[in-house]
């Protein structure tokens, strides 16, 4: 049963290039700051080279002097790179911040049985799982309970805080 192919160790989706037998590299953008990864120093570089020549063609300005070589986190995601993987992941600080706040809204929970919130606090703790969301696509279902919940006092919102139609 099963497929002997098969290989736990890559991740279920990723881009492969058959002449190198190797994942491919990526780039990775955040608002206006371009990041390469590739399996190699020199393979990130040339990613970077490419992406650059194509900007200046379009006629977006780049600087190859900022470029940095930089292992640590960058839009709050550390990258490890192999030459058959690539994990990305937070800094341990980043993802006990977020159990934290996970565990500041459980005992929020215990002490207020009636399930009224801080809503400051709510929305705080949302913008930060936004955040940790880039990193782990996951958690986007469980953040649209906590939209739901902060805009249910909107104007033309149901109990639950979804969004009613012009007709309802």
């Amino acid at each position: 049963m099963g497929n002997e192919n098969f290989n736990p160790s890559l991740p279920s989706v990723f881009k492969w290039d058959d002449i190198a037998e190797n994942i491919v590299g990526e780039v990775k953008a955040y608002v206006d700051d371009l990041r390469t990864i590739g399996r190699t120093l020199e393979h990130a570089w040339s990613i970077a080279r490419l992406v650059a020549s194509r900007l200046q063609y379009l006629g977006i300005q780049d600087a190859p002097r900022k470029r940095c070589l930089d292992n640590g986190p960058w839009a709050g995601t550390v990258y490890n790179t192999t030459t058959s993987k690539i994990q990305t992941t937070v800094t341990l600080l980043k993802w006990q911040k977020g159990r934290n706040y996970i565990n500041l809204i459980e005992q929020e929970l215990m002490d207020n049985p009636d399930g009224t919130f801080n809503f400051k606090m709510l929305e705080r703790i949302r913008g930060f799982l936004c955040h940790l969301a880039m990193t782990f696509e996951i958690l986007f279902p469980y953040l649209k309970c906590f939209h739901l919940t902060l805009c249910s006092h909107l104007p033309q919102r149901d109990t639950a805080g979804w969004k009613r139609s012009d007709p309802e």
